[in-house]
């Protein structure tokens, strides 16, 4: 990964604090894209993986309000 608005370390941190919580959750990297990567129009925009996690965040959204 590489963002320098989320460095390995924070993202470690906030890891360790979503496992502490014990709630469920998931985290996760997408590899090969930069910070604002689901902007269309950012010049980082990286279409295969902003529509992973559209998709990703639709299933969330349909599981969480059925």
């Amino acid at each position: 990964m590489n963002d320098k608005g989320m460095l390995p370390d924070a993202i470690a941190k906030l890891e360790d604090a979503l496992k502490a919580w014990g709630g469920q959750y998931e985290s996760e990297t997408y590899e090969g894209a930069l910070h604002s990567w689901t902007v269309t129009d950012s010049p980082v925009y990286n279409h295969a993986q902003a529509e992973r996690a559209f998709g990703k965040l639709t299933h969330l959204l349909a599981e969480t309000l059925k």
